[in-house]
């Protein structure tokens, strides 16, 4: 009997034991959960319209960001001041790209004020804000390994929302933020927006590849995280599909070319979809080099581009004038003319160059007064000089090399995308995309190395 009443004692205890241990662990998950939210809410922005305000689809997410930073930035410095007293956490680590971003944020900031003598604006502030929106990105997605599953399930949900938005436009079931576009989403024209969903797509072709291999064996209650980031990159990435096209963006038809070519390029690297055997594993990649197969890419890729030309000339020729006054620019201006001072600056140009007789009857019918290059690089060198241009492609360029290194393709590709819809439209000039290009660099660089699309990861 003795023996009987001991047994029963201990597994009593065990089971208390057992019960509060999980207690503990939902408290602590339910805790990380929450640490999150400001995250979140950085990375909604992009669903915010104030009709109160004047120019609501652009300022409302203004002041929806800047409310969302603060947030941000009580929350990590409340978990930073824990960590530092001895809470249970996981240690922030300084790499390379945080030096570079900091640098950038530092030398353009100070040839615009003391070179230029630009007045501080609302662009001086967004560059301070996102490069601390940056570092708050990285101490989440280093620190907290939920961090790194559910911010990029949270931006496949933004692609989704806007998708779901632009399809209730074009049935007529909701209106435009434009009376001259059908569709917009939340942006007040259709380019970027589409251009948004251009990058949004490469993320969910990425896990909708991934993540069926969880689907290939038996359904077990411990793969529920990846079955439910499956279902949302499927539809994400259906929906995108059905809505892009009607966008009509040239750049963002590249964009999600571009992101998604990477996608597919290191999905049938790593499946070998034609060798099985490890001595024939390029096998793929040797038959892309077959004449055959670069004459048909190259004649696709020709027509492609003559047909993109075509269908908006007008268009066309006109950035090809703005890219031309812009690089005139910068030979005059190698120090940069000031954040925000590109539309003034581009003013005398295109001036001088007409009142220099050079001017063709074909660019006086597409010239205009722009507000922006149509290609941020040119943007970025014109307005912030030749140095920090070059500290901007460092960055994109070391990210973009550790990205592909570290297998950390699913951002790597989605900034591939970011940066050719960069070559042919403003995406800087829109805050969305700012806080997506931050979040990228961050979770590229965050410092953990990402399994092969094949293996299951959570």
């Amino acid at each position: 009997m003795k023996c009987f009443f001991k047994v029963l004692r201990i597994n009593v205890f065990s089971r208390i034991a057992s019960f509060l241990e999980m207690t503990t662990d939902i408290h602590h998950h339910a805790f990380q959960m929450i640490e999150l939210i400001p995250c979140f809410l950085v990375l909604a922005t992009v669903f915010e319209i104030n009709r109160e305000l004047a120019d609501g689809v652009v300022s409302g997410k203004y002041f929806w960001f800047y409310a969302a930073v603060g947030v941000l930035a009580v929350v990590t410095t409340i978990k930073a001041f824990l960590t530092a007293k001895g809470t249970k956490g996981a240690q922030w680590a300084q790499n390379r790209n945080d030096s570079l971003i900091l640098l950038f944020g530092l030398i353009t900031l100070s040839v615009s004020y003391f070179l230029n003598e630009s007045e501080a604006g609302t662009k001086h502030i967004l560059l301070i804000l996102l490069t601390l929106v940056y570092f708050f990105f990285r101490i989440a997605l280093q620190t907290q390994k939920r961090a790194r599953y559910w911010l990029p399930v949270f931006l496949m949900i933004t692609g989704l929302v806007e998708a779901v938005w632009g399809l209730r436009q074009l049935y007529g079931f909701t209106f435009s933020q434009h009376s001259m576009f059908r569709l917009t989403g939340s942006f007040f024209n259709p380019g970027p927006y589409s251009c948004y969903l251009a990058v949004v797509l490469p993320f969910a072709l990425y896990y909708m590849l991934r993540d069926w291999n969880c689907l290939k064996v038996r359904i077990r209650l411990r793969y529920l995280s990846v079955y439910l980031r499956w279902g949302i990159a499927l539809v994400t990435f259906i929906t995108i599909l059905l809505v892009l096209p009607a966008g009509m963006s040239r750049a963002s038809w590249l964009g999600a070319l571009g992101g998604g070519g990477v996608i597919i390029f290191f999905n049938a690297k790593t499946q070998r979809f034609i060798a099985k055997d490890a001595k024939n594993k390029y096998a793929f990649l040797r038959s892309l080099r077959k004449p055959f197969t670069l004459f048909a890419v190259s004649g696709f890729i020709v027509v492609a581009c003559i047909g993109m030309y075509y269908l908006k000339k007008d268009s066309a020729d006109g950035r090809a004038f703005i890219w031309k006054n812009a690089f005139q620019t910068i030979l005059h201006h190698p120090t940069g003319v000031g954040i925000g001072n590109f539309s003034g600056s581009y003013g005398e140009t295109q001036a001088a160059y007409f009142a220099s007789g050079k001017g063709t009857e074909r660019e006086e019918y597409v010239a205009g007064n722009p507000e922006y290059a149509f290609n941020e690089y040119l943007q970025i060198c014109v307005e912030n000089g030749v140095i920090p241009f070059i500290l901007f492609i460092g960055i994109v360029g070391y990210c973009l090399y550790i990205g592909f290194r570290r297998k950390r393709i699913a951002p790597a590709a989605s900034l591939v995308a970011l940066l050719f819809v960069a070559g042919m439209s403003y995406p800087f000039s829109v805050l969305p995309f700012l806080i997506v290009l931050v979040f990228l660099l961050a979770l590229i660089g965050e410092g953990k190395q990402m399994t092969r699309i094949k293996r299951i990861y959570v």
